[in-house]
């Protein structure tokens, strides 16, 4: 009797939490209207969906919480770049769609910029952004290749190149490619490996 009894209250309480909960319109509940700079380097770091993911600075780490909070997920919380990096990713999968971010930064003459990289999934660029300690803007991989060559002719001389990628252990590896001409070998830089090369 007592054990019908428990399941029962069991049962209401599952049924009138899931009520409670299907119910919650956590819409529009962070209106965020702060325009962050890209180039203040000051990283947070954040563990989401277990990946280590880093954030180029305080303000953009909080814009990127008022979002969660308005897609109705959980806020993110700043730890520490050790305790972060013990998340950063290990392995990454094949067949993933690439992605392309953009990297800000300042040099030493306070001159601001942005690089655009591409990668070959979400998982590299996590992994890229973890092991160097860099923050990114995700961007759509088309605005990363638009200042690709668009085409090239037949003539040039034969060229040779050593790109260096990262494999999907993470690891740093480097591959020799013959090109018909310099501008074939850097339109395939530009599309497949952010445009680094050794001239061989």
């Amino acid at each position: 009797m007592y054990v019908k009894l428990f399941l029962l209250f069991v049962l209401l309480g599952g049924f009138f939490h899931l009520n409670k909960a299907q119910t919650t319109d956590c819409s529009n509940t962070c209106i965020s209207r702060v325009r962050c700079n890209p180039y203040y380097k000051d990283l947070v770091w954040a563990v989401v969906d277990r990946v280590c993911r880093v954030f180029q600075n305080g303000c953009i780490f909080g814009n990127k919480n008022c979002m969660r909070a308005n897609q109705c997920l959980p806020p993110m919380v700043a730890i520490t770049k050790e305790k972060c990096m013990e998340s950063c990713p290990r392995m990454c999968s094949r067949g993933a769609p690439p992605v392309c971010g953009w990297f800000p930064y300042t040099d030493s003459n306070g001159t601001t910029g942005g690089r655009d990289m591409t990668f070959r999934s979400r998982c590299l660029l996590d992994l890229y952004a973890c092991r160097h300690a860099e923050a990114l803007v995700p961007i759509n991989k088309d605005k990363c290749m638009a200042h690709c060559p668009g085409s090239c002719s037949l003539s040039g001389l034969q060229v040779c190149a050593s790109f260096s990628y990262v494999d999907i252990n993470g690891v740093k590896r480097d591959r020799q490619m013959a090109f018909q001409s310099r501008c074939h070998l850097n339109q395939y830089a530009c599309e497949n490996s952010n445009g680094k090369y050794i001239l061989i």
